[in-house]
Parts: C-alpha cells; structure tokens; sequence
C-alpha cells in the first residue's frame, strides 16, 4: 500500500470499515475504497431530523451508515410513507445523475448516521477517477431500476 494510500485511510477509518463490508462498495478494490472514504464525510442525525424536503434542490446522495431513514410525501391526511431505509441502504442518489428537485422527503427515523455523498466529489470523481465513477453510476442505475419495476408491480396490483 503506498503512502498517500496510507494517508487517505487515516482520514475517515469508520467509512472504510463500513464500505468494506457493503454490499455493493466491498466489491470495490481497497484503494477504491479508501479514496471514497477519504472523500465522503458522516452527518449524524437524531430521530426525527429532516434530511431533506419534497421539490427541494439537493445535491448529496446519502448511505445510511447505521439507524434508518423514512422516504415520504405529504398529502391531505399527512405524511405518507414511500420506504422506510435501514442500514447500507442507498437514497437521494437521483440528485447525483439529474438537475432535478427531490421527489419526496426524507428523515431518521432514530437517530441515525449517513455518509454523505456530495454532488461535487461525484462530479470530481467523473474527471479524476472514472473507474470509480462508473461504477458508482452502475450501483445508482440498479438501484433505480429496482424502484422502478418494484413501483410497476404496485402500481399494477391495484388493478
């Protein structure tokens, strides 16, 4: 291992661990994931904070490290729950691909810790790592065909 390597490690030692165990980052080669670590940053949140709002601009796609996360819209009777997300669970990714607002809202459900992934480290990690971009894009995309057919089974199971 060289010594920027080495360097990189230091900076963020929990998110490496955590990656290292993911179900989709343990796939990355360790020097991959060391340098996502070394990039990432945790935001540690009590139960009930507000991640982020429906038709808010965002620009951070978030790992739920350890607590749990409630995706949900607000309709005529209240909050209306969309997923509730746990450990290792990947959301808010679709801000990372497209300039659009979020489609729904997110907050802990318990205090919980999420890694965050910024738009600029993704953007950065187009031109300096593109290995590691494409794969993040392929992780992204399956999440969101996943959603996709899991939401046309619903959808058509009301009929």
């Amino acid at each position: 291992m060289s010594n920027d390597v080495k360097k990189e490690e230091k900076k963020n030692p929990e998110v490496v661990d955590f990656l290292s165990q993911h179900i989709y980052f343990s796939r990355f080669p360790e020097d991959e994931r060391i340098y996502l670590a070394s990039r990432f940053s945790v935001r540690n949140l009590k139960m009930n904070d507000v991640i982020f709002n429906d038709k808010e601009v965002g620009k951070t796609g978030y790992i739920i490290k350890d607590g749990g996360v409630k995706i949900y819209k607000e309709g005529f009777l209240g909050e209306e729950q969309i997923a509730q997300l746990g450990k290792g669970d990947i959301f808010g990714e679709m801000v990372l691909l497209d300039a659009f607002p979020r489609s729904a809202s997110a907050k802990a459900i318990s205090d919980t810790a999420l890694i965050e992934i910024t738009g600029d480290v993704y953007d950065n990690l187009k031109v300096q790592r593109p290995e590691i971009a494409v794969k993040m894009m392929d992780i992204f995309l399956k999440l969101l065909t996943t959603r996709l057919r899991t939401t046309t089974l619903k959808l058509f199971a009301q009929f």
